[in-house]
């Protein structure tokens, strides 16, 4: 069943009807302006899907940044979340906070350094269009926003999904110093990727046997992500991954 509120389209009426000029956001991979446009991804009918995006600030001054977050078209039994440049906040069913405000702002310095902000789709199996606007403001001064739509699109069937997927495996989960990773039909290019809860990559390693051993006792005690890329493009979903 899905999830579409009336009052939702009358909160960002009233909220995001004035785009100001402090704000800019980013796509993460080529950093084209996509303030008042639309992102969007395919995702796997299981696991979870990361959209990424970049803040700048404009206005010239420190600038503190809050932002909101608007269920626009979603799909009962999905969550989401999201991680602003230093915070991340826990999974959010679909339908029990159509509108949602992140409880801290994030102090922009002055300069023109971006700022990452890691948006997440978890489909949970279910299948459908996701869509959400992600609005994000100066702090006491919310006439000065500027919005992104952020689209998960999910496969209508798990057959359509798991076609032409490779099968990948990771074990043990909770992991110490080392991971073992079992994937069918290696390619010559494919890679497994491991990032943190804000979405840096800490690791980068590549496939060559059906069976690899990789080493993680560099990397802090905490929850990461991985997902396999193929050809310098994600192929499956991000899952996470618990480091003791």
């Amino acid at each position: 069943m899905r999830l579409n509120l009336l009052l939702v389209t009358i909160a960002i009426a009233i909220f995001s009807t004035v785009q100001g000029q402090s704000i800019k956001i980013l796509k993460f991979d080529d950093q084209s302006d996509v303030s008042s446009g639309t992102v969007s991804k395919a995702n796997w009918v299981d696991g979870l899907t990361t959209i990424k995006i970049l803040l700048s600030n404009t206005s010239g001054d420190t600038l503190a940044v809050g932002y909101k977050r608007y269920e626009l078209n979603v799909v009962s039994g999905t969550e989401n979340y999201s991680c602003s440049p230093d915070l991340c906040y826990g999974n959010l069913d679909a339908g029990t906070n159509v509108i949602w405000t992140a409880p801290d702002n994030y102090n922009f310095p002055s300069d023109t350094t971006l700022k990452l902000y890691s948006l997440y789709h978890v489909s949970n199996g279910n299948s459908g269009t996701n869509s959400y606007r992600y609005v994000f403001y100066a702090a006491g001064n919310h006439n000065d926003s500027s919005y992104v739509d952020v689209v998960f699109e999910t496969p209508l069937s798990v057959e359509n999904a798991v076609q032409n997927k490779k099968e990948l495996n990771l074990y043990p989960n909770p992991a110490m110093d080392e991971i073992n990773v079992s994937l069918s039909n290696v390619g010559q290019r494919d890679q497994l990727v491991i990032v943190d809860m804000l979405g840096t990559m800490v690791k980068n390693s590549q496939l060559t046997q059906n069976t690899s051993n990789i080493n993680i006792s560099d990397l802090k005690a905490g929850v990461y992500f991985y997902s396999l890329y193929s050809n310098g493009v994600q192929s499956s979903n991000s899952k996470r991954l618990v480091i003791k």
